[in-house]
């Protein structure tokens, strides 16, 4: 979804950016795009994953709305007292929130609403869910008077309406095995479980093979403690796909400092569940949308470094072991770091207002780091100075192997690996400063 922002003041750049080169064409831009989609937010390489040799059903095979006649209009009192809310968040998804919709009135499970939240959509986006409320009256359709933005402050607009005991999320161009609802809420009943997570698969269209995470690496009877949850959410052990008791968002709130706080809250409501566990739903995780907020850079990106910060803070304040949290902390000044770079090699490409934006999302993180950091976790410390001194270090090798890769055109693919090398290098030579 194409999202807005908050803004945040700028604080005192705590890293000397004035030493960083500037681009010498568009090479660099696509060049470092691929760099920074190497080196963050990859999915093949996660833990957890095995193969899936299963897809939904192709396009060809799907059903119209008008095939779903007025029949499928349900007034029994599981639609109007719903146990589970399924909440999809919708900006401009006409090419797929269709066929979302379809897969989840196919569920085998009935006692379900499904709430579709309209950010301020330009195409026919709100047009086809309205016409699938007229058609089930399980799809309910609200709209929101200004784009609020990003998903977490959706999330916010749309708790007050929820009817359900339970709610899951799904974005607008997901889909789901037919018995996914029924298998979360039966496992969830008999387990009193405030957390059930389904299998999660990778999905892609035009791929026959996908790759899925099952349970904790594989093992769907496992149950999780509230910090245990948390702890292997951090590197998608565990996904945050998960069925949640209302309970948890009505007691601990859902965050809303930017694109990416969906992904802190998940934390936070982990942390206040009584326990987790799996089922074998099947949840169709799409990755093949290119107009997806993850799989595009968009001044939003450079909102990864805060969301880094805040974990390192939600871990540090409930005391997490000091390596968790720390890891947080030096991916939240690695995040800082190339976004400079990125944002110094692509200013003629970014308009200025987008440009604008996106230096106040880092300048905003690097001051409450320099605020936090250095009051709370440094002072006397050598270990984190050093952590700095390297990055420092490091940049200056990454910036010569560059340029020189620039330069040396021909020999560009050569060298592209050795610089992740050297990136790699250094992140890993901070981290191990603890």
């Amino acid at each position: 979804m194409a999202m807005g922002w908050e803004t945040g003041a700028e604080g005192d750049l705590m890293l000397s950016w004035s030493e960083l080169p500037r681009s010498p064409g568009h090479a660099f831009y696509y060049w470092l795009q691929g760099l920074l989609e190497a080196g963050f937010g990859a999915t093949s390489g996660k833990p957890g994953f095995s193969g899936c040799s299963g897809t939904p059903k192709s396009k060809k095979t799907r059903s119209r709305p008008e095939e779903l006649t007025m029949a499928n209009n349900r007034s029994t009192p599981d639609c109007l007292n719903p146990t589970v809310t399924v909440l999809i968040p919708i900006y401009n998804g006409e090419k797929y929130i269709e066929r979302t919709l379809q897969s989840a009135l196919k569920q085998t499970f009935d006692a379900f609403e499904v709430i579709c939240v309209d950010d301020c959509s330009t195409d026919n986006s709100l047009s086809i869910t309205k016409l699938y409320s007229g058609l089930d009256m399980r799809v309910r359709v609200f709209s929101t008077s200004v784009n609020l933005g990003h998903v977490s402050k959706v999330i916010e607009f749309a708790l007050p309406f929820m009817k359900g005991d339970y709610w899951i999320y799904s974005s607008q161009d997901d889909l789901f095995s037919e018995d996914w609802l029924e298998k979360l809420v039966r496992r969830a009943i008999t387990t009193g479980a405030d957390a059930v997570i389904p299998d999660v698969v990778f999905y892609t269209e035009k791929e026959d093979t996908n790759q899925r995470l099952i349970g904790l690496r594989g093992n769907r009877e496992a149950q999780l403690s509230n910090r245990e949850a948390v702890t292997l959410s951090l590197d998608w052990t565990i996904p945050g796909n998960a069925l949640w008791n209302i309970n948890i968002i009505k007691k601990v709130g859902v965050k809303t400092f930017g694109a990416f706080a969906d992904e802190y809250s998940v934390r936070m409501w982990f942390l206040a569940c009584n326990k987790v566990v799996f089922c074998d739903g099947v949840f169709y995780y799409r990755q093949d949308n290119p107009d997806a907020i993850t799989k595009k850079i968009s001044y939003k990106t450079f909102d990864r470094a805060m969301n880094h910060f805040m974990l390192y803070k939600l871990l540090k304040e409930n005391n997490f072991p000091s390596k968790t949290y720390r890891s947080e902390l030096h991916t939240s000044v690695n995040w800082i770091y190339f976004s400079k770079i990125y944002l110094r090699s692509t200013e003629c490409l970014f308009s200025s207002q987008d440009s604008k934006q996106a230096e106040l999302r880092v300048a905003q993180c690097l001051g409450a780091l320099q605020k936090e950091t250095f009051l709370h976790e440094s002072v006397g410390s050598w270990k984190f100075f050093s952590k700095l001194l390297i990055i420092k270090l490091g940049k200056r090798v990454f910036s010569f192997v560059f340029m020189t890769s620039i330069y040396l055109r021909p020999w560009g693919r050569v060298l592209k690996h050795p610089l992740i090398f050297f990136r790699n290098i250094f992140a890993t030579a901070g981290a191990n400063c603890d």
